[in-house]
Order: C-alpha cells, then sequence, then structure tokens
C-alpha cells in the first residue's frame, strides 16, 4: 500500500462520470486546467481522492478498493480537456459505477510532487501563504494568510501588524496579486515586496 503523505493538498474536484469506461469529468481548483492535465504526465504522480460522502466510500469498498483514512490512492493515466471540463481516466476506475461513486470527490497529490515553478508560471497559493508582505519603503505590512480567486486575479489575504493598525489599517488588508501592485516575490525567504500606499482603496 502506498505510504499516505503528510503534505497533501487538494488540487481538484470530480464533477461526474464520463462515458462508460470509468473517466471522470474533473475541474481544477485553480481554475488552470494545465494543473489537472500535468497528472497524466509519465512518470504519473500518485493522487488520492476523497470520496465527498460515507454512502461513496461504501460504495467504493464495495468493488473491492482498498482505502487508507478515507483516501484512494490511484494515477492518472489519460487527460484530456472537453467542453470546458478536464477528463481524467483513473487507474482502477474501470467502468460508470465506479465513476459515478467518484462524485464529488476532492482530488489530492503531495505538494513535494508538483513540478517547480518560475516566476514566468506563477506560484503556487501554498508557497504565498506565510510571506511577509513589506511596502517599497521597507514598512512590514503583515503576512499572507491566504487567497481569494477572482475572475480577474488572485488577491492576497494579509494579517496587517500592530504596528500598521496602530496607523489606521484594519486588522486585514487584501491585495489584487497583480504586477500593478506586487513587485519582488521571493518563496525561498518569503518576502513579498508590495507598492501598496497605507490607505489605499
Amino acid at each position: 500500500m502506498t505510504a499516505l503523505p503528510t503534505d497533501l493538498i487538494p488540487v481538484g474536484k470530480i464533477i461526474d462520470a464520463y462515458h462508460l469506461r470509468g473517466q471522470v469529468k474533473a475541474y481544477a481548483l485553480s481554475g488552470e486546467h494545465d494543473s489537472l492535465m500535468r497528472l497524466a504526465h509519465k512518470p504519473p504522480p500518485d493522487v488520492w481522492l476523497k470520496p465527498a460522502s460515507l454512502g461513496s466510500l461504501q460504495r467504493l469498498k464495495q468493488h473491492g478498493l482498498c482505502l487508507q483514512d478515507g483516501l484512494l490512492a490511484t494515477q492518472v493515466s489519460k487527460s484530456t480537456q472537453h467542453n470546458g471540463v478536464v477528463v481524467l481516466s483513473l487507474a482502477h476506475i474501470v467502468d460508470r459505477n465506479l465513476a459515478e461513486a467518484l462524485k464529488g470527490a476532492e482530488i489530492l497529490v503531495s505538494f513535494a510532487s508538483l513540478p517547480v515553478l518560475d516566476s514566468q508560471e506563477g506560484y503556487y497559493w501554498l508557497d504565498l501563504i506565510g510571506c511577509t508582505v513589506t511596502q517599497e519603503s521597507g514598512l512590514p505590512l503583515g503576512v499572507v494568510t491566504g487567497l481569494l480567486e477572482t475572475g480577474a486575479h488572485d488577491i492576497l489575504c494579509i494579517a496587517t501588524t500592530a504596528e500598521v493598525q496602530a496607523l489606521g489599517e484594519a486588522r486585514e488588508m487584501l491585495i489584487p496579486f497583480i504586477s500593478q501592485f506586487v513587485g519582488d516575490t521571493n518563496t525561498k525567504s518569503k518576502q513579498i515586496v508590495v507598492n501598496w500606499p497605507l490607505g489605499h482603496q
């Protein structure tokens, strides 16, 4: 049995079964289909599926599939795009009944298995969380606690410092993650420099 990693993160969700041979339709949580399409690269990384309900989990067990801590280990053998979603072929999922049991399941991967991105390709949210955000002037604004996804761009959610709050800012600051406002981003040193004056709306 494949060991369960301690750094699993959700990257997608299964929408429904597709055709009769066990394929599933899925979407990427990031909105970028490439993150799911890459799961079929050779050699394919291990993927874990988290069934949406106890009933789904029991259906999978009834078909002889072995789950570990409520998760099904599998691999993506093929990925294609169809009508705005990603169609995945999964190891051990060989018919529509099994595929239907996975409706609503989360798709998880080990963060360590994700390809390294350069600044031109973007950043993983997990890499940005925990970064210290500093004004170009050198004033620390706070720490990234999460991100919000909008149709146009991601937004950094920043827990502001006591010093910044004393200057009249709220406890949380929202800064669009776009080049107009965000400059140097170093995920190794966990530092982000922004062009964001206090009081900016």
